[in-house]
Order: structure tokens, then C-alpha cells, then sequence
């Protein structure tokens, strides 16, 4: 029972980690209809701008956090209008690899400004462990959950409700009427930009704070995509229930199969992942398209 609550706890962080990128990853997606391979690369220079602030400049966490929101949406808005704004209505293949280009570049750059070492980041939400099931649970751990359910929410309002919202909705359904209505679409784009490095960055922290911060934490970028296939490429509640299955399924199978296999059990959550996408293509919550001939 232990083992199981274990897994059970280390499967719901896990899965709100992942829930918490795929969020950048969708919201991208939802506004533009650009797949991001640099989602991990966003979460990474995130991490690097508030270990700077909190390691060398000496802030403290919420200030550290609020700095690197700002300087990281800016870098976000930089980002579009040098590598994307010239690219609206090029094909998906050219901004996929613009996005893999992109990828390159920012683990480079961080790699020649910081250089390559590993870091260990300060410690986030500390303080005495909370006993759920009998099992101490980091107070970060708590907060990366919450994290997730309060993006969660927030989306969804701000997409169903606000007008920058609606504008993004319609700007990725169809870029030449949205323009014809008004809509401003190079600002619609910096924003989901904007949007997405903050959100990518505050995943970073906590990745870091987990793990040791160094540029390879990009890498988790790609295990994300299971979670947004799974969920729907489009959808924001889908990102949240994929990353709660990704990270479930990692969490049980590494408990009761890792101690059985020596070999690499992320091969279970793509195996799901194939079994749910023979059923539902378009992931459990994606927009099915139709298109009629």
C-alpha cells in the first residue's frame, strides 16, 4: 500500500509538470497552428532567468518569479516577430522546423552565455512535509499541483470569455477572416508567444528545483508530446488530463515494472498512447475536422 501511494503522489507532480508545459505547448498551438519543438528549450532559459535572479542577484522566490515573467514574456513577443512574423502563412512543415531551428539556437546560446555545467538551483516552498497517506509530501510538490489546477482554470475562462481569447480562437481557425474582422494577428501571435515562454519558465523552476538545472532540462520537451497527442492537440483541459496520465502511468510502471525489467519503461505510456490514438486519432478532447470533397 505504501508503494502505491508513493507512485500514486509522485505520478500526480510528475503529471502537473507535464500538465503545466503542454499548456504552453496547446496554447501556441490553439492561437497559431505552430508545433513547437522548442517548448523544452522555452522551459530551460525560464529556469536559467530565475536561477539568476535568485543565485546571483539574490532575490527572493516571488520576486525572482515576477522577473522572470517579465523579462522571459518579452523574449516571447522577440521571438515571434524575428523568427515568425515573416513566416504567417507558410506552410506547417517550414514553421516546424523553424520551431527545431529555434530549439538549437536557444540551447546554444544558453550554453555559450552560461556555459554547460550542471547547477543546483535554490530551494522553492520550503518548509516541514505534509503527511498524506501516511507519506510525506514536499511542500513544492503541493504547489506544483495547485500550479497546474489554477492554469487550468484560468485558460479555460480566458479563452472562452475574454476578447484576446476569442481573437486567438478565431485567428487559428482562419487567419485571412480573422484579419478581415479586425483582428490584429501579428499581435495575437506575440502574445500566445509571450504566454507560453511564462508558462514554460515557471515549469522550468520547478524542474529545476527538482533536478539540477542544466541545458539538457529541454529535453523534457519532448515527453511532452505524448501528453499533448494524447489530450488533443487543441484542447486545454486535454493537456491537463494527459499529463496526468503520462504521469501516472510513468509513476506506476516504474514502481511495480522497474524492479522486474531493466529496460527503459517509457516505452508503457507510448504503448497507451498508441492503444488510445487507434481509438480516438484526434486525442480524447482534440477538434475532430471534418473536410468534405
Amino acid at each position: 500500500m505504501e508503494m502505491f501511494g508513493i507512485a500514486l503522489i509522485e505520478g500526480i507532480v510528475t503529471g502537473s509538470i507535464y500538465a503545466i508545459v503542454a499548456l504552453g505547448f496547446v496554447l501556441i498551438y490553439k492561437s497559431t497552428r505552430v508545433i513547437n519543438f522548442a517548448q523544452g528549450e522555452l522551459m530551460m532559459v525560464g529556469a536559467y532567468v530565475a536561477y539568476f535572479f535568485m543565485a546571483q542577484v539574490g532575490l527572493n522566490l516571488s520576486w525572482s518569479l515576477v522577473a522572470t515573467l517579465v523579462i522571459t514574456a518579452g523574449l516571447g513577443i522577440m521571438i515571434h516577430y524575428l523568427f515568425f512574423k515573416k513566416m504567417i502563412g507558410e506552410s506547417h512543415f517550414t514553421l516546424v522546423m523553424e520551431t527545431i531551428a529555434l530549439s538549437y539556437l536557444l540551447k546554444s546560446g544558453v550554453q555559450l552565455i552560461a556555459g554547460a555545467q550542471s547547477r543546483v538551483m535554490p530551494s522553492i516552498l520550503t518548509g516541514p512535509n505534509v503527511q498524506i497517506m501516511n507519506i510525506p509530501v514536499t511542500r513544492a510538490a503541493i504547489g506544483v499541483v495547485l500550479f497546474s489546477i489554477i492554469f487550468l482554470v484560468v485558460f479555460q475562462v480566458f479563452f472562452k470569455f475574454s476578447k484576446m481569447g476569442t481573437a486567438m480562437r478565431a485567428t487559428a481557425n482562419d487567419q485571412v477572416a480573422a484579419m478581415g474582422c479586425g483582428v490584429q494577428v501579428n499581435v495575437i501571435f506575440a502574445t500566445a508567444w509571450a504566454i507560453s515562454f511564462m508558462l514554460s519558465s515557471v515549469a522550468g523552476v520547478i524542474m529545476a528545483g527538482t533536478y539540477n538545472l542544466d541545458t539538457n532540462l529541454g529535453a523534457v520537451g519532448l515527453l511532452v508530446f505524448p501528453v499533448i497527442i494524447l489530450g488533443g492537440l487543441d484542447s486545454i483541459g486535454g493537456a491537463i488530463v494527459g499529463g496526468y496520465i503520462i504521469g501516472l502511468l510513468e509513476s506506476f510502471s516504474k514502481a511495480y515494472l522497474g524492479q522486474h525489467f531493466s529496460t527503459n519503461l517509457d516505452i508503457i505510456p507510448f504503448s497507451i498512447l498508441v492503444l488510445i490514438l487507434l481509438i480516438k486519432p484526434y486525442g480524447l478532447f482534440g477538434t475532430k475536422r471534418i473536410e468534405r470533397l
